[in-house]
C-alpha cells in the first residue's frame, strides 16, 4: 500500500553547515552544529557558517565540548518558516508574470 502526499508526514527542517565553501552537513539542527563543532575541533581557523531552512544564518556558541554545544541548542528559539505564499499576495489571472 502507498502512502500518497496529502498524509506524508512532512519533512524535518533542513539545516545546512558550510566550512568554507564546502557543505559538511546537512539535517536537523543537532547533527549540523556536531559536524560543525568536529570540523572546528579538526582545523581551529576553519570559516564554518550554518544556515537554518529559510536560509538565515545560525549563530551557534561553539565553546567547549561537542556535548556543551548541543546542551546548548535547547535554548535557541525555533526558526520561523517560511511561508508558502508571501503575505498579501494578490491572486493571478491569465497571462505571463
Amino acid at each position: 500500500m502507498t502512502q500518497n502526499s496529502a498524509t506524508a508526514k512532512p519533512a524535518a527542517p533542513c539545516f545546512i553547515a558550510f566550512e568554507g565553501d564546502h557543505c559538511i552537513a546537512c539535517g536537523d539542527l543537532r547533527l549540523v552544529a556536531r559536524a560543525a563543532k568536529q570540523a572546528l575541533d579538526r582545523r581551529a581557523q576553519s570559516a564554518i557558517l550554518v544556515f537554518d531552512p529559510n536560509g538565515g544564518p545560525v549563530d551557534l556558541d561553539f565553546r567547549g565540548s561537542v556535548e556543551d554545544v548541543l546542551a546548548r541548542l535547547a535554548d535557541m528559539p525555533d526558526p520561523p518558516l517560511a511561508a508558502s505564499e508571501p503575505v498579501g499576495a494578490m491572486p493571478r489571472g491569465p497571462g505571463r508574470p
